[in-house]
């Protein structure tokens, strides 16, 4: 996470756009923060591969800054809390909640282009 919070303030400070072609996620209250904060200062977000856990509820929280083209993946799970390990739901927005149904806790609920670009615009 600590790479995504450093090029969404490089992006604000230099006005440049990010580019994500794989994250692997990480702890969920940094990528909120990360979100409000492209939000905030309408960073441009493509991504363009991978886009792991808490990457997917980045991407959902900063959904008017963010795009996706025909590579980007989502693979969503429950979230970990730390330190008890126990899983519980992450809380999307409430269509994109609805349209993926339950999150599992073993593995990984991948959804490719065709399932994001009802939610996200296709990067130009």
């Amino acid at each position: 996470m600590a790479l995504l919070s450093s090029l969404i303030q490089s992006a604000i400070a230099k006005g440049f756009s990010v580019l994500i072609m794989f994250d692997g996620g990480g702890l969920v209250h940094e990528y909120q923060t990360a979100a409000a904060q492209a939000v905030e200062h309408n960073v441009q977000i493509t991504i363009d591969g991978s886009c792991y856990s808490a990457c997917t509820l980045f991407a959902d929280m900063a959904r008017d800054q963010v795009c996706v083209t025909p590579r980007t993946r989502f693979y969503i799970h429950q979230a970990t809390d730390h330190p008890s390990g126990n899983r519980t739901p992450v809380q999307y927005s409430p269509g994109f909640h609805i349209y993926i149904g339950p999150q599992p806790t073993e593995g990984w609920l991948v959804l490719d282009y065709d399932d994001l670009r009802k939610f996200w615009r296709t990067c130009p």
